[in-house]
Formats: structure tokens, C-alpha cells, sequence
């Protein structure tokens, strides 16, 4: 918000979620929209592929809606020193993870599927989350354990501390 005044001045007029991020995302900012009224013209920036639901909402209701990639995201290919770290890893206990997007965590097990049990082991670590549907997609690929946390560095930093030394 405060980059967009700065470029176009204080009468634009903004709409977002506030709060932790379980109360963001999409369909929060759809609440939103709904209570002050949807754009005639909008204009979705993002990767190749994601983000199909807000776009579609906005279709459904007549907005004229664009999408343009800004960015191309490609799998996380370990190389291989990586590889040979995460086989020796894979001996000691299992991880404590921060993931913030469902992406991240398809890239993460992509990334790990070359190591024989690798997805074992990291699945029995323990996930730090921020976002209900992030936590989802947690247990679809296989995590246990799984917490959500406030977005704010100071607590993702308590709470990592605070699973490190139990």
C-alpha cells in the first residue's frame, strides 16, 4: 500500500487484508471486495500459473480481469553437493521447516525426491506454517507435525527457538 501511494498519491483508493495471515489471502480480500464494491478493471500480476481463484471471482461478477506473469517459476534442482549433504542429513533427526505457500511446499519435496527416504525423513520433522491452506497442503504431502504462526519475524523466530530447544 504505502509503494502504490507513493507512486500514484494518497487518493488512490486500496483495499487489502489486515491482520495475521490466516485472515489474508484470497479470500479475504474477496470479503472485502464484496463490502466495497468490485473494480470494473483489474489487473493480476503473478507467476505462470497460480493465483485461478481471485481472477475467477472477479470474471464471474463481469470485471474485466487481466492476467500477466511477472515471473516463471522453475523447480528446485539440487545440485549435487547438496545432495550429498542432505544424504548425510537424512541420518540425524528430521527437520524443523518454515514454509509460506502452497508452492513452496510442492518445491521442497520435489526437490528432496532424489535421495531415497528423504521424504520420510523431512515429513517427520516439524513444519512452521502462516496460513491455514499452506497447513493443508502440509498434510497432503505428508507432515505430522504441523504449527501456524503469526507472520511477524519476532514471533516465526520465538516459535522456531521455541521447537528447537524442546
Amino acid at each position: 500500500a504505502r509503494v502504490i501511494r507513493a507512486a500514484w498519491g494518497p487518493k488512490v483508493k486500496l483495499i487489502y487484508p489486515e491482520g495475521d495471515a490466516s485472515h489474508s489471502g484470497s479470500e479475504a480480500l474477496w470479503s472485502l471486495v464484496q463490502a466495497h464494491g468490485a473494480p470494473s478493471r483489474v489487473l493480476f500480476l503473478r507467476g505462470q500459473t497460480g493465483r485461478e481463484w481471485l481472477p475467477e471471482q472477479f470474471r464471474r461478477i463481469g470485471s474485466d480481469v487481466v492476467v500477466l506473469s511477472t515471473y516463471i517459476r522453475v523447480p528446485l534442482e539440487l545440485t549435487v553437493p547438496q545432495l550429498h549433504r542432505l544424504e548425510k542429513a537424512i541420518l540425524g533427526p528430521s527437520p524443523l521447516i518454515y514454509l509460506t505457500s502452497t508452492d513452496a511446499v510442492d518445491v521442497l519435496m520435489h526437490a528432496v525426491r532424489p535421495v531415497p527416504n528423504a521424504r520420510m525423513w523431512i515429513t517427520r520433522g516439524k513444519a512452521l506454517t502462516i496460513h491455514p491452506r499452506v497447513e493443508s497442503r502440509l498434510r497432503e504431502a505428508g507432515f505430522q507435525s504441523i504449527e501456524l504462526t503469526s507472520p511477524d519475524e519476532n514471533e516465526v523466530i520465538a516459535r522456531i527457538r521455541e521447537s528447537l530447544a524442546a
